[in-house]
């Protein structure tokens, strides 16, 4: 009996290590959708008065979800006059961060056609003010560009007024999008402070997927978020030099900041696209970013493994072997 104990412990004392969860970054638990969740209602002239801004939101569910999660929020591209809420990879992307412990939203925002009508906290500025003469056009887009930047800020106060309900900590806030997506991040990561909009500090990291910085890139500061990089060497629609002069600027002022350039990759591709020998893809080194600069910036002696249900039954299982072990005669043991 003895034996067959030690040869139990063994097993488990081996076992259970691996099976060891590393919380926000191992798929550890299910997840809920809510969808069409108002965050704002913002001006148009077209075709409403009003627009009601709506996001999808995913959240962890299971057990051990804790109380605090990070939060990440995405914004879908196409060029500030098509897109919503439903991109499919932004949409798989919120799943894969709440199987891992994250509360991700999906966001709208106002487009060019909806002829957003801008508040005056983004008209009032000085750098409004003192943008140069601008055909029809480049004003409307201009104007498109300030109203998904102004929504994105909404979103992140709605976040942040409802993080208690939602069990948000409000000091671990990430955002990121594709193209236009990614403008609008890049926008409200580097530039809404020095529109005194946010804070700094508000946000930790920004994920620019294929996207481009629409103001000058001195606007990155060195006490700016962490800044994550991908885009296709192909590319297109935003030229990889605009990738370039985000990660020059970043690497000059030593601000965090990592760079993947995908070969032969255009305008958008799979987040699991392999980018190393290892097996390695664009998601899981974006995971490990995030992980780093808002799970540890603060606590940089975290280590959160959490048991997975399969590592749970071995030690349930051991303790009642050990409760009949107990019971046994002292010269059964031997």
């Amino acid at each position: 009996m003895a034996k067959q104990l030690s040869a139990i412990l063994l097993i488990l004392f081996t076992t259970i290590p691996c099976l060891a969860q590393t919380l926000y970054l191992d798929e550890q638990f299910n997840y809920q959708q809510h969808s069409g969740i108002v965050f704002a209602t913002k001006p148009t002239a077209l075709p409403a008065a009003t627009i009601d801004l709506q996001l999808e939101l995913f959240s962890p569910t299971g057990n051990n979800v804790p109380i605090q999660k990070p939060a990440l929020v995405l914004i879908h591209g196409g060029g500030f006059a098509v897109g919503n809420r439903f991109n499919s990879r932004l949409i798989q992307l919120c799943k894969d961060m709440a199987k891992r412990g994250w509360v991700c939203v999906s966001i709208d925002y106002r487009l060019m056609g909806d002829q957003p009508i801008l508040d005056p906290m983004i008209t009032d500025t000085q750098w409004w003010s003192s943008l140069p003469v601008m055909t029809e056009q480049e004003f409307t887009k201009a104007t498109a560009i300030a109203a998904a930047t102004e929504d994105s800020l909404a979103a992140y106060q709605w976040l942040i007024a409802n993080a208690e309900t939602l069990g948000i900590d409000p000091t671990k806030i990430a955002i990121g999008g594709s193209s236009a997506g990614a403008a609008t991040s890049l926008l409200v990561g580097y530039f809404l402070d020095d529109l005194q909009l946010l804070n700094k500090g508000d946000i930790s990291a920004v994920i620019d997927m294929w996207g481009s910085l629409q103001v000058e890139t001195t606007y990155i500061q060195t006490d700016d978020p962490a800044l994550f990089i991908t885009h296709g060497s192909n590319d297109t629609v935003v030229p990889t030099t605009k990738a370039y002069e985000l990660s020059d600027r970043a690497a000059s002022i030593q601000l965090p900041h990592q760079i993947y350039i995908i070969d032969n990759a255009g305008h958008g591709y799979d987040l699991n696209t392999v980018i190393n020998s290892g097996g390695e893809t664009v998601f899981l080194r974006m995971l490990a970013f995030l992980y780093q600069h808002v799970i540890l910036s603060e606590d940089a002696n975290l280590v959160t493994p959490t048991l997975g249900i399969a590592s749970l039954a071995l030690l349930a299982i051991f303790l009642i072997y050990l409760q009949l072990i107990r019971r046994q005669p002292s010269d059964q043991l031997n």
